[in-house]
Parts: structure tokens; sequence; C-alpha cells
């Protein structure tokens, strides 16, 4: 329980310093006419979709800390530990990078370029990692199954 505060703090604090600014920038008429675009409803939007990205990123960064390392500390490998930073990065990276789509489309920017040209950098990534991936999943399946114990005997063709 204490995460879900952690994530909220921060941000909460950010939250009520910036909507106080905008109130009193809205409503006291103190921004001059030629700086009137900063008071324009996609701002705030991006201001809460960024919010909100910190706070989910917090939140599934805590999660992801507290249970992932609690489970990877039962097994006596060290795979587990290095998933855990792996699924840590993907999870944060992912989050930011579905703010910014979303802080572009408020924007009223296509993104449907930007969508296709990530859409072939995975592919491109993925193709040329191939082999990375099959080892690194392989490895998983003999990791997680256990198929072989000390002592057993494996016959290699030659």
């Amino acid at each position: 329980m204490t995460f879900v505060i952690a994530a909220i703090g921060k941000p909460l604090q950010v939250t009520i310093i910036a909507v106080t600014i905008f109130i009193a920038l809205k409503y006291f008429g103190i921004v001059p006419p030629q700086n009137q675009w900063l008071l324009d409803d996609r701002f705030v939007n991006s201001f809460y979709i960024l919010n909100g990205a910190w706070v989910i990123s917090s939140f599934i960064h805590d999660i992801i800390v507290i249970y992932g390392h609690a489970i990877a500390e039962k097994s006596d490998s060290d795979w587990d530990d290095r998933l855990i930073e792996l699924l840590e990065l993907v999870a944060k990276y992912a989050i930011w990078f579905a703010a910014i789509i979303l802080i572009l489309y408020t924007f009223k920017v296509d993104i449907t370029p930007f969508l296709a040209g990530a859409g072939i950098a995975g592919l491109a990534i993925a193709l040329a990692a191939q082999d990375i991936i099959s080892n690194f999943l392989g490895g998983a399946i003999i990791t997680v199954d256990k198929p072989f114990r000390v002592g057993d005997r494996i016959k290699v063709d030659q």
C-alpha cells in the first residue's frame, strides 16, 4: 500500500502547484495578450497526460521492484534478477512512449508515420536479434522446465 502513496505523492504535489498557477493565470487576467496561447486546453491536457504517465510509471516500477525481486530471490539463479531489471526498463519506456504518442495526438500531429516507423524499427531489431532472442527463450524454457538435473548424461551427436 505504501507504493501507491509513493507513486502518487510527488505528482500530486506538482499537480496542486500547477493547477494553482493555472487558475491564477487564467482567472485573474495577468497573462499578456501575446501569451494567451499558454492557457490553451491542449497544454493543460498534455500536463495531465505527463502527470498520469509519471504516476503510472512510478506505480508499475514499484510493483515490479517489490514483487519481482521477492519472487526472484526465491530462485537460485541470477537470471530472474536480470529479467526483472529488463522488465522495469521495458515498462518504463512503454509507458512514456504511450504518453508521448498521446501528447502528439492532443496537438493534432499525425502519428501514423511515427507508429509505422516504430513498427519497422521494431521489426528490423527483431530480425537482427533473432538468434539472441531464440537463445534467450530457449534458456528461459530450460530454466523454467528444468529437464536436466545434476548427474544426468546428455548424448551429443558429433
